[in-house]
């Protein structure tokens, strides 16, 4: 199976795309350095997987309810996932 694109929407438009090649993909900060501090954390690999999992069947709580951290609900994710009625799209 070959991914192609993860396309995230809303009511308003499109949120993200992105755009996967043959081969290793990696998901980089991009961001320019301003101190050496920079970890590259919060940059969207683990949601990126999480939409990806749930465009192939799972239930989609994971994106918002986190197991790291005693099952709590992320409320301000869920929230938008659900009140701007975001659209995940993930073409093969």
């Amino acid at each position: 199976m070959f991914l192609k694109e993860l396309k995230i929407e809303n009511t308003f438009g499109e949120i993200r795309s992105v755009k996967f090649s043959k081969g290793l993909n990696l998901i980089v900060d991009e961001t320019v350095e301003n101190n050496k501090k920079s970890t590259g954390n919060n940059v969207g690999k683990t949601t990126v997987l999480r939409l990806v999992d749930f465009c192939l069947g799972s239930s989609g709580k994971n994106i918002y309810q986190d197991s790291e951290f005693k099952e709590q609900e992320n409320s301000t994710i869920k929230d938008f996932l659900f009140n701007s009625k975001v659209i995940i799209t993930l073409s093969l």
